[in-house]
C-alpha cells in the first residue's frame, strides 16, 4: 500500500471552491452592469434636458459626462446645492 497525502481542505488553503468564486464573480459583474446601466440612463436623461434646466441643477452641457461617470454622488450633490444657494443669494 502506498501512502497518500492527507486531503487538504480548501479552507486551509484560504481558497474558495470554484462555484463560490464563480458566484462572487457573477454578483460583482451584475452589480457593475446595473451601475453602468443606471449611469447610462442618467447620461441620456441629462443630455435631453434644456440648458436652462441644466443650469438650475448647477450643470453645463460640458460637465454632464464627467458628473455621471466620474462624479461622486455626495460631492456632486453638495456642489449643486452650494451653487443653488449662491444663485438664490445673488437675486
Amino acid at each position: 500500500m502506498t501512502a497518500s497525502a492527507p486531503p487538504v481542505s480548501s479552507r486551509a488553503l484560504g481558497d474558495k471552491s470554484w462555484t463560490a468564486r464563480l458566484a462572487t464573480g457573477l454578483r460583482r459583474w451584475r452589480a457593475a452592469y446595473l451601475a453602468w446601466r443606471s449611469k447610462r440612463t442618467a447620461l441620456i436623461q441629462l443630455a435631453e434636458m434644456s440648458d436652462r434646466d441644466l443650469r438650475d441643477i448647477g450643470l453645463t452641457r460640458g460637465e454632464i459626462e464627467n458628473t455621471v461617470w466620474d462624479g461622486d454622488g455626495d460631492a456632486a450633490s453638495a456642489r449643486r446645492a452650494a451653487i443653488a444657494r449662491a444663485r438664490r443669494s445673488n437675486r
